[in-house]
């Protein structure tokens, strides 16, 4: 194969599974760049898509994986960091506090059927108040 031939491709013609593998690839190589290995898990262990361990100490990042703004119920209590890209950013939080400050500053939220009942809360656009959280949370610079 001639490496001149390689093309761009959208990331939207990817299928579900394809798009959580590139964004695997994307934030690992982002943490690498803070001294981050980065491990994919094939069984979602404990939560977690993927661990990211540090070379200089002793910190172990569990990350739960996400194509956009996101936390769910079944997360909570286990540790979890959530990741995902608002427009071609990374965010990185920590999950349990994310839901508790989103909840602080937007209560209401919590008693729509999406949490109520499916027990998550996620936006393809996340808002003015939404951005800001992920702003305040994200351990990335």
């Amino acid at each position: 194969m001639d490496i001149k031939k390689l093309k761009l491709f959208k990331y939207q013609d990817l299928s579900p599974r394809q798009k959580e593998a590139y964004n695997y690839h994307k934030l690992a190589a982002i943490l690498a760049d803070y001294g981050y290995t980065c491990v994919k898990l094939f069984d979602d262990w404990n939560g977690a898509d993927f661990i990211a361990v540090s070379v200089s100490n002793d910190s172990v990042l569990r990350i739960q994986l996400k194509a956009r703004f996101a936390f769910q119920k079944k997360y909570l209590g286990k540790g979890l960091f959530i990741a995902f890209p608002i427009d071609g950013k990374w965010y990185i939080c920590d999950h349990d506090y994310l839901v508790e400050e989103y909840e602080s500053k937007k209560p209401s939220k919590f008693q729509i059927a999406s949490w109520t009942e499916k027990g998550s809360i996620h936006t393809d656009n996340p808002n003015h108040l939404e951005l800001s959280i992920c702003k305040q949370l994200n351990i990335l610079p």
